[in-house]
Parts: C-alpha cells; structure tokens; sequence
C-alpha cells in the first residue's frame, strides 16, 4: 500500500501544477463558454424563439438564412 500511496503527488506538487498551467483551464472554459453563448446567440436569431421559451408570436414566418 505504501508503494501506491508514494507514487501520488503531494498537494504542493498539485498546486504548483494548476498554477503553471492556469491558462490553459482559462482557454478552456472560455472556450467552453464561448462556444454556448455563440449556439445559443445563433439558435435564438434563426428560430426567434427565446433560450428556453417559447415562440413569442406564433403567426410569425420563420426565415432561415440561404447559405
């Protein structure tokens, strides 16, 4: 058992660890976050109805872009 418990890091090790590499966990949940906002930005200004909603007038004609 002392064997396996050697081999773990230690929690200063740990630490030090995340703080060399804070930037990366910064890029990922801003590309995480990023990435929601934009396809929910996107799903509301194709369908217009609200994150969540529902439609807001029903007898509008949904127009959907030509790409």
């Amino acid at each position: 058992m002392d064997a396996i418990l050697s081999r773990l890091p230690s929690p200063t090790d740990l630490s030090d660890w995340a703080t060399r590499h804070r930037g990366k966990f910064a890029g990922l949940f801003a590309g995480t976050v990023g990435l929601f906002v934009v396809t929910t930005f996107l799903t509301v200004a194709i369908t217009g109805v609200p994150y969540g909603g529902e439609r807001l007038d029903s007898d509008r004609t949904v127009v959907y872009p030509n790409f």
